[in-house]
């Protein structure tokens, strides 16, 4: 028992051939793809710039809100000091207690 081989013609239903097709109508369904194809990749290329720009966003607020907690943490931490003057007979505040160089 021996097979024949077995072409298959995509497009084709129930053994039928697909009628012939003008090269000028290729030309445009090619043409066609190629427009699809570069507004897929414009599109894709617009939601990565967006998605970058949102991240960035993001991250400047983190960096934001994180400088504000630490601020309010940290501000506790404020130490006062007395610095002694006196006032000389020119009128100027001379610092006391601290030896100039």
């Amino acid at each position: 028992m021996q097979r024949e081989p077995f072409d298959a013609e995509i497009g084709s239903p129930n053994g039928q051939g697909l009628p012939a097709v003008p090269p000028d109508e290729w030309q445009r369904v090619e043409q066609a793809y190629r427009e699809i194809q570069r507004r897929d990749s414009s599109a894709e290329h617009q939601s990565w710039r967006w998605a970058q720009w949102a991240w960035g966003i993001l991250g400047v607020w983190l960096v934001t809100f994180g400088v504000m907690v630490w601020q309010s943490v940290d501000h506790r931490k404020v130490q006062a000091f007395v610095q002694v003057v006196q006032v000389d007979e020119k009128g100027q505040l001379v610092q006391v207690g601290i030896h100039a160089r």
